[in-house]
């Protein structure tokens, strides 16, 4: 509070109260501003000084687009920069598999909101996965900024998603079981639920749940279309390797720079973003 009271002149509403959740005090400064181009960012994270001025380019240059994104920076606790996280263009597929984006790059029109609703407080850890799924699923369009990146995500040990991994998980389901019922035998809908078993086995082994994370990884290759699959072997084939790393490493050398380079390389790689 002290930090915002400092910056209060720059601000035109701010307020500290109960709430129900992130989901839901974002919701809360949604449905009060004013503007029609909307964002948001936590406090861990920062936008590059051009960032906002190119999203509103953009969405002046694409008059159909009603989200825009674009490269990310990881950095880390310091806020050095470790890689550059460049996205393919957006694809509905791709993204019913996981999040192919960084919410810190997304800019979206205020008439979004009257079409789709606002974040889902039913969830905590991951209402933005959700909430760009569902806008995928309703037709709406995305359109990608080319480099250089529009964000900077901070990657630490404190972070939410880095401290709850098994709620991640579980969470990750339920959101595919809202859009997708599991009697969906639909190729989108097995493409989500194998998206949804890959990442819950990654955030199941990273608590420590060994025979979970292998439970369900079995899952993914189970439920997975082999068309699908076929183009995300480096995916699943970097998948252990990964989660090794990333698990037996970070009690001990988290925050480390090699550290932080090589998980965000082999993020590089399994996401295919190299492509």
């Amino acid at each position: 509070v002290d930090i915002i009271r400092k910056y209060e002149p720059w601000l035109a509403y701010w307020v500290s109260e109960p709430d129900k959740g992130q989901a839901d005090a974002i919701n809360k400064g949604w449905m009060l501003s004013k503007g029609e181009i909307i964002t948001y960012l936590n406090s861990d994270d920062t936008l590059q000084a051009s960032a906002v001025s190119r999203a509103v380019a953009s969405l002046q240059q694409h008059p159909e687009a009603e989200f825009v994104f674009g490269s990310c920076n990881l950095m880390n606790y310091e806020g050095k920069v470790f890689i550059t996280l460049h996205p393919s263009p957006f694809n509905i597929t791709q993204l019913a598999f996981g999040n192919c984006f960084c919410q810190q790059t997304v800019f979206f029109r205020r008439q979004v909101l009257d079409k789709i609703g606002m974040l889902d407080m039913n969830f905590h850890f991951a209402f933005d996965y959700e909430f760009w799924l569902r806008a995928g699923l309703q037709g709406l369009v995305f359109v990608k900024i080319p480099p250089p990146p529009l964000a900077n995500f901070r990657q630490w040990a404190g972070a939410k998603s880095w401290r709850e991994y098994e709620k991640y998980a579980r969470e990750r389901l339920a959101i595919v079981d809202k859009h997708f019922p599991k009697k969906d035998e639909s190729y989108l809908g097995r493409v989500a639920w194998a998206g949804a078993f890959h990442d819950a086995a990654w955030f199941y082994y990273a608590s420590g749940q060994t025979w979970k994370a292998l439970e369900s990884f079995l899952k993914s290759l189970q439920v997975i279309p082999k068309t699908f699959l076929l183009k995300q072997s480096v995916k699943f084939l970097f998948l252990f390797l990964k989660i090794v790393l990333w698990t037996r490493c970070r009690q001990r050398f988290v925050g480390s720079n090699w550290y932080l380079r090589l998980g965000g390389l082999l993020n590089w790689v399994i996401s295919g973003q190299w492509r």
